[in-house]
């Protein structure tokens, strides 16, 4: 990811990509017949923090990523997107 930093405002923005391969779900018990592979994908995320700390070396933020994962076993793809909160300490 690039990010923007503003050390006036103490905020940061940032965007890249992100590629994840590898994905199944798999179902257990009752649900082991939802068990499904993806093919890899790749997504889009974008991410802003707001930067604290006597020298700016954490972060708490919000991160959105845009993905559609595309199934190997049967036709048709699954919206994968997401928000997430992070926490970040940089140690320098």
């Amino acid at each position: 990811m690039s990010f923007y930093h503003n050390t006036e405002k103490h905020f940061r923005l940032g965007a890249g990509i992100t590629y994840q391969f590898s994905n199944e779900l798999k179902g257990s018990k009752d649900a082991s017949a939802a068990s499904a592979k993806f093919k890899n994908a790749s997504g889009f995320v974008v991410e802003g923090d707001y930067m604290a700390g006597i020298e700016r070396t954490m972060t708490l933020g919000l991160r959105y990523t845009v993905i559609s994962y595309a199934t190997e076993n049967f036709g048709g793809s699954v919206n994968g997107n997401s928000f997430g909160f992070n926490f970040t300490h940089f140690w320098f």
